[in-house]
C-alpha cells in the first residue's frame, strides 16, 4: 500500500473503497450506484512498538465502524484471527498478529441483518 501504516492514509484509503458503494433497497430503480459487495475483506498493517500498535489498530478499527454507520451499511465488522478456522485459517499455522513492531490485521466486513 505504500503508506508506512500511517493511520490517515489507512483510513483514506479504506474510505475510497467504499466512495461509489451505497445502501440501495432491492426495488430503488433510480440509484445509479452499486450496493456493497460481500463479504468483503480488508487487511492492514501498522508499525511502532507493542502498545503503539494496538492503539493504532484501535483508531482504524473504530473509524472504520464509524464510515459503515455513517453510510447506513448493515455491515459488520469480524476480526479474521478471532475465528480463524471459519475463513480457512487452519491453527497449526499459528498465525499471529504482531510480528517485532509491525500489527497486521484481517477484518471481514459481513452482512448484518440484526441492524
Amino acid at each position: 500500500d505504500g503508506c508506512g501504516g500511517y493511520i490517515p492514509l489507512i483510513i483514506d484509503m479504506i474510505n475510497a473503497a467504499f466512495d461509489h458503494y451505497t445502501p440501495v433497497l432491492p426495488d430503488d430503480d433510480e440509484n445509479t450506484q452499486q450496493t456493497v459487495p460481500y463479504p468483503i475483506a480488508i487487511g492492514f498493517s501498522v508499525l511502532g512498538g507493542n502498545r503503539d500498535v494496538v492503539d493504532k489498530e484501535q483508531d482504524v478499527i473504530r473509524e472504520l465502524v464509524s464510515m459503515i454507520k455513517r453510510r447506513g451499511l448493515r455491515l459488520r465488522v469480524d476480526h479474521v484471527l478471532d475465528d480463524p478456522e471459519r475463513y480457512g485459517i487452519s491453527p497449526e499455522l499459528n498465525v499471529r498478529k504482531v510480528d517485532g513492531g509491525t500489527m497486521t490485521t484481517w477484518v471481514m466486513l459481513e452482512r448484518d441483518d440484526t441492524r
